[in-house]
Protein backbone atom coordinates (compact mmCIF):
# COMPACT_ATOMS: atom_id res chain seq x y z
CA UNK A 1 0.00 0.00 0.00
CA UNK A 2 1.24 3.51 -1.08
CA UNK A 3 -0.17 5.07 2.60
CA UNK A 4 2.79 6.46 4.61
CA UNK A 5 3.03 5.15 8.23
CA UNK A 6 0.85 6.44 10.78
CA UNK A 7 3.68 7.75 12.94
CA UNK A 8 4.58 10.42 9.70
CA UNK A 9 1.61 12.19 10.98
CA UNK A 10 2.88 13.25 14.13
CA UNK A 11 6.67 12.45 15.01
CA UNK A 12 9.28 15.34 13.65
CA UNK A 13 12.26 13.70 11.68
CA UNK A 14 15.80 14.65 12.67
CA UNK A 15 16.71 18.81 12.37
CA UNK A 16 12.83 19.68 11.15
CA UNK A 17 11.34 22.67 13.19
CA UNK A 18 8.12 22.67 14.49
CA UNK A 19 7.05 26.09 13.93
CA UNK A 20 8.27 28.11 11.15
CA UNK A 21 7.68 31.90 11.01
CA UNK A 22 7.99 33.96 7.98
CA UNK A 23 7.35 37.68 7.87
CA UNK A 24 3.87 38.39 5.05
CA UNK A 25 5.92 40.89 2.26
CA UNK A 26 2.45 41.35 0.67
CA UNK A 27 0.81 42.40 3.66
CA UNK A 28 1.46 45.06 6.16
CA UNK A 29 1.71 43.60 9.93
CA UNK A 30 1.28 40.29 8.91
CA UNK A 31 3.29 36.87 9.44
CA UNK A 32 2.74 33.56 8.82
CA UNK A 33 3.27 30.57 10.56
CA UNK A 34 3.72 26.92 9.74
CA UNK A 35 3.35 24.38 11.64
CA UNK A 36 4.67 20.81 11.06
CA UNK A 37 3.47 17.87 12.06
CA UNK A 38 -0.41 19.49 13.08
CA UNK A 39 -3.63 19.10 11.49
CA UNK A 40 -7.26 21.04 11.49
CA UNK A 41 -7.45 20.85 14.68
CA UNK A 42 -4.53 22.90 16.22
CA UNK A 43 -5.23 25.15 13.37
CA UNK A 44 -8.91 25.92 13.97
CA UNK A 45 -8.09 26.11 17.74
CA UNK A 46 -5.64 28.73 17.64
CA UNK A 47 -7.51 30.75 14.71
CA UNK A 48 -10.51 30.63 16.89
CA UNK A 49 -8.48 31.56 19.67
CA UNK A 50 -6.61 34.16 17.51
CA UNK A 51 -9.47 35.85 16.37
CA UNK A 52 -10.94 36.51 19.75
CA UNK A 53 -7.96 38.85 20.34
CA UNK A 54 -9.14 42.96 18.84
CA UNK A 55 -6.04 43.69 18.22
CA UNK A 56 -6.23 40.77 15.24
CA UNK A 57 -7.26 41.91 11.66
CA UNK A 58 -7.17 38.39 10.10
CA UNK A 59 -6.08 35.30 10.96
CA UNK A 60 -6.93 32.09 8.55
CA UNK A 61 -5.24 28.45 8.00
CA UNK A 62 -5.02 26.08 5.67
CA UNK A 63 -3.74 22.29 5.38
CA UNK A 64 -1.81 22.94 2.13
CA UNK A 65 -2.36 18.68 0.98
CA UNK A 66 -4.04 16.07 2.64
CA UNK A 67 -0.92 14.24 2.58
CA UNK A 68 1.28 16.84 4.14
CA UNK A 69 1.36 17.22 8.00
CA UNK A 70 1.74 20.60 8.52
CA UNK A 71 -0.98 24.05 8.50
CA UNK A 72 0.10 27.12 7.45
CA UNK A 73 -1.50 30.03 9.70
CA UNK A 74 -1.50 33.41 8.53
CA UNK A 75 -1.93 36.46 10.39
CA UNK A 76 -2.75 40.44 10.49
CA UNK A 77 -2.48 42.25 13.11
CA UNK A 78 -3.20 46.28 14.04
CA UNK A 79 0.10 48.39 13.92
CA UNK A 80 0.39 48.70 17.41
CA UNK A 81 1.55 45.19 18.01
CA UNK A 82 3.59 41.98 16.19
CA UNK A 83 1.90 39.00 14.95
CA UNK A 84 4.13 37.09 17.10
CA UNK A 85 3.36 38.46 19.94
CA UNK A 86 -0.77 37.67 19.44
CA UNK A 87 0.41 34.44 18.56
CA UNK A 88 2.19 33.38 21.61
CA UNK A 89 -0.40 35.31 23.31
CA UNK A 90 -2.94 33.14 21.49
CA UNK A 91 -0.61 29.84 22.78
CA UNK A 92 -0.84 30.83 25.99
CA UNK A 93 -4.68 31.67 26.62
CA UNK A 94 -5.20 27.86 24.94
CA UNK A 95 -2.91 26.02 27.38
CA UNK A 96 -4.87 27.60 30.09
CA UNK A 97 -8.15 26.90 28.87
CA UNK A 98 -6.86 23.12 28.27
CA UNK A 99 -5.24 23.31 31.76
CA UNK A 100 -8.39 24.45 33.15
CA UNK A 101 -10.57 21.50 31.26
CA UNK A 102 -8.27 18.93 32.42
CA UNK A 103 -8.56 20.30 36.10
CA UNK A 104 -12.24 19.94 36.21
CA UNK A 105 -12.14 16.83 34.66
CA UNK A 106 -9.93 15.62 37.58
CA UNK A 107 -11.87 17.09 40.38
CA UNK A 108 -14.37 14.93 39.34
CA UNK A 109 -16.89 16.76 37.09
CA UNK A 110 -17.38 13.85 34.63
CA UNK A 111 -18.26 10.51 35.94
CA UNK A 112 -18.41 7.05 34.04
CA UNK A 113 -21.98 5.00 34.78
CA UNK A 114 -21.10 1.43 34.65
CA UNK A 115 -24.76 0.29 34.40
CA UNK A 116 -25.72 2.49 30.85
CA UNK A 117 -21.73 2.62 30.19
CA UNK A 118 -21.95 6.39 29.05
CA UNK A 119 -19.51 9.01 30.52
CA UNK A 120 -21.68 11.60 31.81
CA UNK A 121 -20.37 15.45 31.91
CA UNK A 122 -21.50 18.85 32.69
CA UNK A 123 -19.82 21.44 30.33
CA UNK A 124 -17.78 24.19 32.05
CA UNK A 125 -19.47 27.56 32.74
CA UNK A 126 -16.91 30.34 31.04
CA UNK A 127 -16.03 33.52 32.87
CA UNK A 128 -16.75 35.33 29.53
CA UNK A 129 -20.70 33.91 29.02
CA UNK A 130 -23.43 35.30 30.75
CA UNK A 131 -24.54 34.22 34.05
CA UNK A 132 -27.15 31.59 34.04
CA UNK A 133 -29.21 28.99 35.58
CA UNK A 134 -28.50 26.00 33.80
CA UNK A 135 -25.49 24.02 32.70
CA UNK A 136 -25.92 21.47 29.83
CA UNK A 137 -25.25 17.62 30.43
CA UNK A 138 -23.39 15.77 27.68
CA UNK A 139 -24.03 12.16 27.65
CA UNK A 140 -20.85 10.66 26.03
CA UNK A 141 -20.58 6.99 24.55
CA UNK A 142 -16.90 5.75 24.92
CA UNK A 143 -16.17 4.15 21.52
CA UNK A 144 -13.24 1.20 22.40
CA UNK A 145 -12.13 2.69 25.97
CA UNK A 146 -9.00 0.31 25.87
CA UNK A 147 -7.70 1.75 22.76
CA UNK A 148 -8.67 4.73 22.31
CA UNK A 149 -9.88 8.00 24.16
CA UNK A 150 -12.27 9.02 21.34
CA UNK A 151 -16.15 10.17 22.49
CA UNK A 152 -19.05 10.55 20.76
CA UNK A 153 -21.78 12.76 21.43
CA UNK A 154 -25.13 10.42 22.44
CA UNK A 155 -27.21 13.37 23.80
CA UNK A 156 -27.23 16.87 24.58
CA UNK A 157 -29.95 18.27 27.60
CA UNK A 158 -30.38 21.80 29.19
CA UNK A 159 -31.27 21.45 33.16
CA UNK A 160 -32.45 24.10 35.25
CA UNK A 161 -31.91 24.42 38.66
Amino acid sequence: MNAPAAFESFLLTEGEKKVFVEKDTHVPHAAIFTLNREDHTLGNMITRQLLKDPRVLFAGYKVPHPLEHRIVIRVQTSPTVTPLEVFSSAIKDLISEISNIEEQFRVGSCYFNNQSKLLVCRQLRWSNQPPCKYIFLLIITLIDCSSSSKFTVVKKTPVWF
